[in-house]
């Protein structure tokens, strides 16, 4: 549900076109993000990790748009986990 609401949102402040104009001009963050997070879900590091080192050595990103990034990427990725465990109710 929360995904729906995401993408919905995003369509709608950003036209379709224009949304998927992006994803066809910036596929090499999509793919690295996708890899990022496979690997954070498989091991005990963080996407930002995997991150950092993709955009600042393949991507030619500059090292602090690469260093906030990653540390976006992390810490929306853990504060997903952290409201997922209080959802469910997870006993901690």
């Amino acid at each position: 549900m929360c995904v729906l609401t995401v993408w919905t949102s995003w369509l709608i402040i950003i036209e379709p076109s224009r949304a998927i104009y992006n994803l066809i001009e910036h596929w090499e963050f999509a793919f690295t993000m996708v890899f990022g997070s496979m690997v954070a879900g498989a091991t005990s590091m963080g996407g930002g990790a995997v991150a950092f080192p993709a955009l600042t050595k393949w991507l030619h990103v500059s090292p602090p748009d690469a260093k906030l990034f990653s540390l976006a990427i992390q810490s929306i990725g853990m504060s997903a986990a952290s409201f997922t465990i209080v959802a469910m109710k997870t006993p901690v």
